[in-house]
């Protein structure tokens, strides 16, 4: 077999370059390890409940770069992305309830909501209502300025008072699985201003696979194909670059390029190989950083008890501990101890809930509950099993929903070896290439390796913005380098 180009990894990434790329007039290959596609936005069914792999929104909805992907290559398969008129309820950190709301024009009630749950004092008023002014207008050249700075540093320009920058920080944190004290505030920045310009926080009609199955569809529309269970043990390299790919049960593929999603460690050091590359870039590589994971659970439920699309919060299991007081130093504690292979005592929760968005993911009048709390990659050894991460998981959960132990139906735990083994990143980081500090903007990894031919796709290289968006940035910019460098080859 001979094609132009092939993908390596179905995910976001992937099945988004795969759509463009056979748009485009390319012989393109999509091969996925797995038995269905779509990475962490794949699913499985259960007892009649379609339950996602991974644990998703999406913060802008088809106006973001997913509804771009569809645009460029011409799709006739439209993703439904809906809201909620509670978009996302806050619990826990010593507030009882906050409701984020569906429509833009209440944002400002939930800010004053928000503050005097917080009990922000009258006199930080304006310093945090400038802080959210500058997010709301920052132009492009000044958000560059604070690519290299942390977002908690990022906070203290604004105000010293303990309790907010520990609040918002958190926030700030959410969506990049990574402590305040390592996010990228011009990456947070960046994002959070597109998020509140755009306001389509939502969730697709079909559950999370329906995004990468249009990217899919579309692709094959154009002639593309599509290889299940068949992971790629090593890509094909010569003295004048990639040559194909080998895959297990199919032998030798060959291509005038390939993209893999996988992460940059992985594409370097395990399918290519080091000796194909100067020792300075392995050195580089090797000292990628990469985010947080999540342990999560999958929770159906014979009614619902939540009518929000989504949960966050945090409790703690600590007794005499007064959560309202959490700050930032609250949370180093917390990411020690995560850091360390141990369940902190402060437990920060997000939980998506599906069916409000789409009922049909579950059979009638049940709810599905998605569920994460941040956890070390495999690369820390865990110093309390997994059984364990659960039973305090599920125990800060039912501190979070009153009345769910009673409707569980029952309960799918996703260990982080088990996010590992399905998406097949080494590690399982959610973001294999972290938005941190020195790996944003100008400074992040190319989609084109240093090998002719040879590119990268998702959340490991180029693009900007949070989780599945990030990664279908990627693929544009990807699928933008090889198309004209395919054409400069004709040429």
């Amino acid at each position: 077999m001979k094609f132009d180009v092939v993908i390596i990894g179905s995910g976001i990434g992937g099945s988004a370059a795969f759509a463009i790329l056979s748009s485009g007039g390319l012989k393109t290959l999509l091969i996925e390890k797995n038995p269905r596609p779509g990475g962490s936005c794949s699913y499985y069914i259960k007892d009649g409940f379609q339950v996602d792999w991974g644990t998703h929104m999406f913060s802008r909805g088809h106006k973001g770069p997913i509804g771009r992907v569809l645009k460029i290559s011409g799709s006739r398969h439209e993703v439904e992305f809906r809201k909620r008129r509670k978009l996302s309820v806050g619990r826990g950190f010593g507030i009882d309830e906050i409701v984020l709301p569906g429509e833009k024009w209440r944002l400002p009630f939930f800010f004053y909501d928000l503050f005097i749950k917080l009990r922000v004092p009258l006199r930080e008023y304006p310093n945090v209502i400038k802080l959210l002014y500058d997010i709301a207008t920052m132009d492009e050249d000044e958000i560059k300025k604070w690519d290299d700075v942390d977002v908690e540093t990022f906070m203290r320009r604004y105000t010293s008072n303990e309790r907010i920058v520990g609040f918002l920080s958190f926030l700030f944190g959410l969506y990049f699985v990574l402590p305040p004290w390592e996010v990228s505030a011009g990456e947070a920045i960046l994002c959070y201003k597109r998020m509140f310009n755009d306001w389509w926080l939502s969730y697709p009609r079909g559950g999370a696979f329906s995004v990468p199955n249009a990217f899919i569809r579309t692709g094959e529309d154009y002639g593309g194909k599509v290889i299940l269970n068949a992971p790629v043990k090593k890509i094909i390299v010569s003295k004048n670059g990639v040559k194909g790919v080998y895959v297990d049960g199919i032998g030798r593929i060959e291509a005038e390029a390939v993209i893999s999603t996988t992460s940059l460690k992985d594409t370097v050091l395990k399918l290519v190989g080091e000796k194909f590359f100067e020792r300075d870039y392995i050195q580089h590589i090797k000292g990628i950083r990469s985010s947080k994971i999540a342990v999560q659970a999958k929770i159906a439920l014979k009614r619902p008890i939540i009518d929000a699309g989504c949960l966050t919060g945090g409790v703690s299991l600590k007794r005499n501990y007064d959560i309202s007081r959490y700050t930032i130093d609250d949370m180093k504690r917390v990411y020690k101890k995560i850091e360390e292979g141990r369940i902190p005592d402060i437990l920060p929760f997000y939980c998506p809930i599906p069916t409000n968005f789409d009922p049909s993911l579950a059979p009638e009048g049940m709810q599905l509950i998605t569920a994460c709390m941040v956890a070390p990659t495999t690369e820390v050894p865990l110093k309390d099993p997994p059984e364990k991460w659960h039973e305090i998981m599920m125990r800060g959960l039912e501190k979070l929903l009153p009345g769910l132990k009673e409707e569980i139906l029952w309960v799918d735990f996703i260990s982080v070896k088990g996010a590992e083994n399905w998406i097949g990143k080494t590690g399982a980081p959610a973001i294999s290439t972290a938005q941190c500090p020195g790996q944003v903007g100008d400074r992040r990894h190319p989609v084109r390796l240093p090998l002719k031919g040879l590119y990268a796709a998702g959340d490991c290289a180029g693009g900007r913005g949070i989780g599945t968006e990030l990664a279908a940035e990627s693929a544009i910019e990807c699928s933008e380098a090889v198309l004209r460098d395919m054409k400069n080859m004709v040429l």
